[in-house]
């Protein structure tokens, strides 16, 4: 988009078009549709590569577009069945998970953080959070003692009101509650990934940028952390959508599970008078709505659905912003539009949601090993409701844990992810050499 840019206005200065108006419309065209520039229309490209195996076509179709997808290439067998058949599951989302509890407010010494960890969360990018060794993992809270640590990390514990940090644990603690103990979207999960996000902001320079001159967004990117999977039904959105959900229903099949932990949190944040707490001389609610519009970014970043329209607006308005770039790594921040900003937030939440691919192998495969036992217990309920099991989900045939789904989700989603954010941040640069470890291992994994 740079290179249009520059042709365009090199074409003023020696023919006098477009003029300065034609110019302005031009670019403000660019800009609304630079994640159509980016984007790839994946559909097409699976169908004309046919690198990947039908089951494995249909499944990264499914991960990154559940609802409007090309039937040809991506057309699960929920969709069949559902076609043919009038048996629903029972709702997932509507029923099965209860509300923890919101009244209690702990003091900092309620909330333990391992000795060893104190130094390392929000830190160690290849902190374990996951094997039976992990002090993480057997933490009594894994969420909550990285979100105290996490205050501090950030600097926000000095920036906060007094008497703010409690009701802050204590929200945490109750979205603890709401987390699942197994499987992959559960409360560990929940910590490795704020764990992470603090990590990769620590790291990139804007942890400190946003102490000096934004406090409030680096409050609300940890609060997405902690709250990106909150209340989680562990079955996929495509999942509620072809169901009808009541949840699906009422955020009309758009990021489903991410809108409705997203409302939740919300409520909880009501309920514990954290605006009040938090913001206490904010009577226009101008710092609010900015942490609100922050957490709000960064949470529905983490549907997948999203992907390719937030990799390729960041791909254009940050790494192909050639004065930014000329920028030291650290300084950029600073240098950022409040658009450059959103984006970059939002990719460096994708980034840690799916981080668990630049962790040790060892540790990489465990998070695995977690995602494929939630996918089968999907294809146990579909199996149940006499559908055909979605791809990859059958417990009978090879899952996600195996050499063609790694190797299709690492060339199609996770490489070009870091990669992206390793050009724009070459202090993550780590992130991404461990990704490309970890793709050459699962090409090499026996079938």
């Amino acid at each position: 988009m740079q290179k249009v840019l520059d042709f365009l206005q090199k074409e003023q200065k020696f023919f006098g078009r477009p003029t300065p108006r034609e110019a302005l419309e031009l670019h403000r065209y660019l800009v609304a549709n630079v994640a159509n520039l980016q984007a790839p229309d994946l559909a097409s490209q699976l169908k004309e590569n046919r690198a990947y195996s039908k089951p494995v076509a249909s499944y990264l179709m499914d991960f990154v577009m559940p609802v409007q997808r090309d039937n040809d290439v991506s057309e699960t067998s929920l969709h069949r069945s559902l076609s043919r058949s009038s048996s629903q599951v029972t709702p997932v989302l509507s029923i099965s998970l209860s509300r923890g509890s919101r009244g209690f407010i702990p003091t900092e010494c309620e909330i333990p953080v391992p000795a060893e960890l104190e130094g390392r969360i929000g830190v160690d990018l290849f902190l374990d959070a996951v094997s039976p060794n992990s002090a993480l993992a057997r933490s009594p809270s894994p969420l909550s003692a990285v979100f105290k640590q996490s205050l501090s990390v950030l600097g926000l514990k000095s920036r906060l009101p007094r008497g703010a940090v409690d009701p802050l644990l204590g929200f945490a603690l109750a979205i603890e509650e709401g987390y699942p103990d197994t499987h992959y979207h559960c409360k560990l999960h929940a910590a490795d990934v704020t764990h992470r996000l603090v990590a990769i902001l620590q790291h990139s320079g804007i942890a400190s940028a946003l102490v000096e001159e934004d406090w409030v967004t680096g409050l609300g990117m940890l609060i997405a952390g902690a709250v990106h999977n909150y209340r989680h039904p562990q079955v996929t959105n495509g999942f509620l959508v072809h169901q009808e959900d009541e949840v699906a229903l009422t955020y009309n099949d758009t990021a489903v599970s991410e809108n409705f932990g997203l409302c939740e949190s919300r409520k909880i944040l009501r309920d514990l008078g954290i605006r009040g707490a938090v913001f206490p001389n904010d009577p226009n609610k101008h710092r609010w709505r900015r942490f609100i519009n922050t957490l709000t970014s960064a949470v529905l970043a983490t549907d997948m659905a999203q992907h390719f329209d937030i990799l390729g607006k960041f791909m254009a308005l940050v790494l192909e912003d050639f004065k930014l770039q000329s920028i030291r790594p650290r300084d950029r921040w600073k240098a950022m539009s409040s658009e450059q900003r959103t984006v970059t937030l939002q990719i460096a939440i994708k980034v840690a949601n799916i981080g668990h691919n630049s962790l040790p192998i060892h540790l990489s495969k465990l998070w695995l090993k977690r995602l494929q036992d939630e996918y089968f217990e999907q294809g146990d309920r579909e199996a149940r409701a006499g559908m055909r099991v979605s791809a990859l989900m059958d417990r009978r045939k090879p899952g996600v844990f195996s050499r063609h789904p790694q190797v299709g989700f690492f060339e199609v989603i996770a490489i070009p992810l870091f990669n992206a954010w390793s050009k724009g941040f070459p202090q993550c640069e780590c992130l991404n050499d461990k990704v490309l470890q970890n793709y050459e291992f699962w090409k090499s994994f026996p079938q």
